[in-house]
Formats: structure tokens, C-alpha cells, sequence
């Protein structure tokens, strides 16, 4: 299993820090890069590839004034939304982009053939990184991806509690419970 962070950041200092811990990749906002200009998405290549970190999946598909429901919707701008978007995550090594989550363990465990991406983060109202107090929690799902043979990309989701360091940090350790 390979496991990478939630990381809105673009910057050397932060993608450092992210390869540091050990990370294996990034998943980064797929809004962001999309509204990058040309100037900008060639820094965050040029970062990701001189720390040899790639950003594999990326959360945020739309941008919260997206409607894909509704009397607002515009296919036609999301249409050339996504055309751009794809364009720019391919050239940073783009391997997923998230359209929504919340698989219950029903559901992983008759349905884990269809499983590509998965995130990780607490279930409860602060959606923060697990601790120590999750674990058993986590091993039950651990066990059902197991079951499912699931061996693929797992990102932390989750709330930056108390700040990105820290908890880019704390919740590395949890990624050992899937191993």
C-alpha cells in the first residue's frame, strides 16, 4: 500500500516536510491546479519533481460555486473545467482525482473490487488525523481492506488539528495499523 497526504500547499518548504515524514506522495487540490496559470503550474512541477515527490490523486474535484445538481448547473463550463484541470493534474503525474468518499465497511467489503482510492481521517465531527485512541477503530478497517485485497493508495483526509505539521506528523504513525 502506498500512502500520501491531503495537501493544499504547493510550496518547497511544506512538499519537503511531506517527503521528510515518509511519505509517498501528495494528493493535492484538484481546484487549485486547475486555476493555476502557466508560470505557477511549472513551479509546483519543478518543486515535486526535485523532491521527488509526485502528486498522484487529488481532492476538491469542484470548486464550491460548481453545481452538478440543481437549477444552477452548467454542464458546459464543467465540461471545460474539467478538460483544463485533467490537463494540468496529468502534467504533474495525476493518477486519480476523488469525486466524492464515505464508503461504509458494508460497502468495502462487498464492493472492494471497485475500490481505487481510499482516505483516511476520524470519524467524528472534527474529521481529525487518527491517534493512538483510533486504533482499533482502524484496524477493523484495515482488516476489511485486507479481506477485499485492497493494496492500493491510501491519502490522510483530514482536518489539520492542531496545525499541517503536527499532524502530518502524528498521523503517519497510523498509516502502520494498514501495513
Amino acid at each position: 500500500m502506498r500512502f500520501g497526504i491531503c495537501a493544499g500547499s504547493t510550496d518547497k518548504e511544506t512538499l519537503g516536510y511531506i517527503k521528510s515524514l515518509g511519505y509517498d506522495y501528495i494528493e493535492g487540490n484538484f481546484g487549485k491546479v486547475q486555476g493555476m496559470d502557466e508560470s505557477a503550474l511549472r513551479e509546483y512541477i519543478s518543486v515535486t519533481r526535485d523532491l521527488d515527490i509526485a502528486v498522484e490523486s487529488y481532492c476538491i474535484f469542484l470548486k464550491g460555486d460548481f453545481r452538478v445538481v440543481g437549477p444552477n448547473t452548467n454542464h458546459g463550463d464543467i465540461g471545460e473545467y474539467a478538460k483544463i484541470g485533467f490537463e494540468k493534474a496529468a502534467r504533474l503525474g495525476e493518477k486519480t482525482v476523488v469525486f466524492g468518499s464515505g464508503e461504509t465497511l458494508d460497502a468495502l467489503e462487498n464492493n472492494g473490487g471497485l475500490i481505487r482510492h481510499v482516505h483516511l481521517a476520524r470519524d467524528n465531527n472534527d474529521r481529525g488525523h487518527p491517534t493512538e485512541a483510533d486504533k482499533e477503530t482502524c484496524l477493523i478497517w484495515a482488516q476489511a481492506l485486507k479481506k477485499c485485497g485492497y493494496d492500493g493508495r491510501m491519502s490522510l483526509e483530514s482536518a489539520h488539528i492542531p496545525d499541517f505539521k503536527t499532524a502530518a506528523k502524528d498521523a503517519i504513525k497510523a498509516f502502520e495499523w494498514f501495513k
